[in-house]
Formats: structure tokens, C-alpha cells, sequence
């Protein structure tokens, strides 16, 4: 199943940027589409159709609009690169595609269908247009082939958009694995650059001390100023203080 999944988009682009392009995709289709069938629904009083078509018409139009606003969640949470955030979208969208797929099927079924004369009659209410006339014969403002590939274009992006976002998770995920950790918590880039850790003390001055205790016999003062063990005893040496800074 894994083997499936999408590594990159387009062959070459990270993972991100393909459920960015995707969710742009997905959204920018969507609005279109949204406009035009909201824009049938305010002709329903000087046209009526048959109750099957106006419910067709209002799944076609919620559909569309569920889709343009998952497409904006998907572009914020691309840019966010929030792992809940990303499952949320991953949620939604794989309900939404479920739900999308029956109701597509029965708004195509009525397209198919068609209304008797009479009804087209009622519809036309004296308008001669040919928009007019396409949907009151078909219950929506589309054509039959145009809709039967706009809802398979739909159900396919939206599963590789889905496939896509998975992937995405998973590589998060292994990428919060992989890093390392300090006192059990997940270490930051600074704390993995800094090699001393600052302290704060009373009078307002910081101390920096070394975080990692050096090897035996390794000099981390300045040259020549750290003797060795094989050169003699060094148990009364004095040990080297760390440096403090005043600042006002």
C-alpha cells in the first residue's frame, strides 16, 4: 500500500509544494464552478424545475463550495506545515470525496434523465435562450459530457490530493523521529549549534558554561595552557573558573 503512495509531485518537487498546487488546483476549479451553479440557484423563481432537479442543483452547488473552502484549508496548512492541521485537511477531504461521489452520482443521474415537455415548458416561462433551454432540459446549466468529466476530474484530484497529504504526514512524522533529542525533548537548532550554556545570576551578569564535558587529556583552553597528565602531576592545579560578563 505504502508503495503507492507519492514520494514527490511531478517527479521532482517536494511533497509540500504538491499539496500546495493541488489545494490551488482544487480551489481555483471549484470557485468557478461554485459561481456558475449558485448563479442557477437565484434563477429558480422565474425558471422552476422539478423538485429532483432543484435538489440536484443545490448537492451540485454545495459540493463545489465544501470543495473551494477545503482548498483554501489546504493551501494554509501547506504553508503552516502543521501536522494536525494537515490531518484535519486529509479528514475532510476523504469525507467530503465519499459523500461527493454519491451525491455526483445521483445529480448525474438526473442529468441523464431529463424532464418531460411539460415541465421544460413551465420552465422556459417564454424565455427562447439556449442557456435557458439547457436548463430547463437538464436541470443543470451543463452539458452532459462536460459534467460526466468535470465530477471524474473532481473525484481524482481530490484522491491524489489525499494520497498526497498522507505522504506528507508520514514524511513530518519521520522527520520529528529522526531529530535529535536533549533531556529527552526534541532538540532545537539553537541548542544543537551552541556549545555553552548561558546562566542567568542575580547581579545581572551571565555565566557561560560548557554543556558537554570534554575528553580526557583534550585541551579546550588556549594553547599550551592545559597540561597534560603524562607531564607530571596535576592534581593542584587550579581548576579554571568560568567567565562571567558585567553588563549594565
Amino acid at each position: 500500500m505504502f508503495a503507492l503512495l507519492p514520494k514527490t509531485f511531478c517527479g521532482f518537487l517536494p511533497l509540500r509544494y504538491g499539496v500546495f498546487a493541488l489545494s490551488m488546483m482544487m480551489m481555483s476549479g471549484a470557485i468557478i464552478v461554485t459561481i456558475t451553479a449558485w448563479a442557477q440557484v437565484m434563477q429558480l423563481a422565474a425558471h422552476p424545475v422539478p423538485l429532483s432537479d432543484e435538489t440536484a442543483l443545490f448537492f451540485h452547488s454545495i459540493i463545489f463550495t465544501l470543495l473551494a473552502m477545503f482548498g483554501v484549508l489546504g493551501i494554509v496548512a501547506a504553508l503552516l506545515k502543521k501536522r494536525p492541521v494537515l490531518i484535519l485537511f486529509l479528514a475532510l477531504l476523504v469525507l467530503h470525496l465519499f459523500v461527493g461521489i454519491c451525491a455526483g452520482a445521483f445529480v448525474l443521474s438526473v442529468l441523464f434523465r431529463g424532464n418531460p415537455p411539460e415541465a421544460v415548458k413551465r420552465c422556459l416561462n417564454g424565455a427562447k435562450d439556449s442557456l435557458t433551454n439547457t436548463v430547463c432540459a437538464n436541470g443543470i446549466a451543463i452539458q452532459k459530457p462536460v459534467a460526466v468529466i468535470l465530477y471524474i476530474a473532481s473525484w481524482l484530484l481530490e484522491t491524489y490530493t489525499a494520497m498526497m497529504i498522507y505522504s506528507f504526514v508520514r514524511q513530518l512524522a519521520q522527520e520529528s523521529d529522526q531529530a535529535p533529542e536533549i533531556d529527552g525533548a526534541p532538540a532545537s537548532v539553537d541548542e544543537m549549534r551552541m556549545p555553552y550554556k548561558p546562566s542567568h545570576s542575580a547581579n545581572n551578569s551571565i555565566t557561560i558554561s560548557n554543556i558537554s564535558q570534554p575528553a580526557p587529556g583534550m585541551n579546550i583552553g588556549y594553547a599550551f595552557t592545559t597540561v597534560e597528565p603524562n607531564f607530571g602531576d596535576v592534581s593542584n592545579r587550579p581548576m579554571r573558573t568560568p567567565r562571567t560578563y558585567n553588563y549594565v
